[in-house]
């Protein structure tokens, strides 16, 4: 297994990414002149086989791979990224845009947003630019109210 590659120290190493995501586009533009490939595994077998020194994935597929390899994969760093993200909705669709600005401010309301953040990423720096929903609502969202099983009994 290649030695542990720590942020920072990215620089000069050969970097795999799948071609064509969001790990593809920041590694250009960090300047690591990454290696592309199709695919999850591909990069996967690409850190496996010593052919590169460090792959940058979706934390959540580094995270389970790191976890099912037995410490042969590690993981040393994930974040949030601060690019903007959004639906893409057609201009002739204006119904579906709606709708999906309404069930996201219902959520960030009712705090499941949140409840859901805390769940699958926990301890995650959340950009400070970063405003989900429709844009008409207060950030950061409301704290998730705890369900039956959390409230603690009188």
């Amino acid at each position: 297994m290649p030695p542990r590659v720590v942020r920072g120290q990215l620089k000069g190493k050969r970097v795999v990414v799948v071609q064509g995501t969001v790990q593809d586009d920041y590694a250009t533009k960090q300047g690591l002149n990454p290696v592309r490939v199709p695919d999850y595994n591909g990069a996967l077998n690409q850190l496996k086989t010593g052919t590169s020194q460090a792959w940058i994935s979706p934390a959540e597929i580094g995270e389970s791979t790191a976890k099912d390899s037995g410490g042969k994969v590690k993981l040393v760093a994930k974040r949030l990224s601060p690019e903007p993200m959004a639906f893409a909705v057609a201009k002739d669709n204006p119904d579906l845009l709606k709708a999906l600005n309404k069930g996201l401010d219902q959520v960030i309301e009712d705090g499941t947003w949140t409840k859901l953040q805390e769940k699958y990423f926990p301890g995650r720096e959340v950009p400070e630019a970063f405003e989900p929903g429709s844009g008409n609502l207060d950030y950061p969202p409301v704290k998730a109210s705890p369900t039956a099983s959390e409230t603690p009994a009188s």
